[in-house]
C-alpha cells in the first residue's frame, strides 16, 4: 500500500511539473496564457494541500485528491497545445499571405 501512494504522488507531481515547465515555455514564446494562471496554481494548492494526506490510511481518499491534481494538469497541457496549434495556423497563414503578395508584386 505505501509503494501504491508514493507512486500516486510521483505521478501527480510529475504532471503537475511538466504542466509548469510547458506553461512558462508557452509564456516566454508569447502565446496568451495569463487566464491558465489562476487554474495552474489551482494544481499547485491542491498538490501542496495532498501532502499531509500522504500518512493517510485511506488509500481512496488520497487518490481523489492527486485525481483532481492529474485532471488539472491534463487540462492545462491541453488547453496549452490547442493555442499554440493555433498560432502555428496563424504564422502559417500570415507566410502565405506574404509569400502569394511577394508573388503578385
Amino acid at each position: 500500500m505505501g509503494e501504491q501512494i508514493r507512486i500516486l504522488f510521483l505521478t501527480a507531481e510529475e504532471s503537475m511539473k511538466k504542466a509548469t515547465s510547458i506553461y512558462k515555455k508557452s509564456l516566454q514564446r508569447g502565446i496568451p496564457l495569463l487566464d491558465l494562471g489562476p487554474r495552474l496554481s489551482d494544481g499547485k494548492t491542491y498538490l501542496l494541500a495532498s501532502y499531509p494526506l500522504f500518512h493517510s490510511i485511506s488509500v481512496e481518499t488520497l487518490e481523489t485528491s492527486l485525481r483532481k491534481i492529474r485532471s488539472i494538469s491534463e487540462e492545462l497541457l491541453s488547453e496549452i497545445h490547442k493555442r499554440e496549434s493555433k498560432r502555428r495556423e496563424k504564422i502559417y497563414v500570415l507566410l502565405i499571405f506574404w509569400f502569394y503578395s511577394s508573388l503578385s508584386q
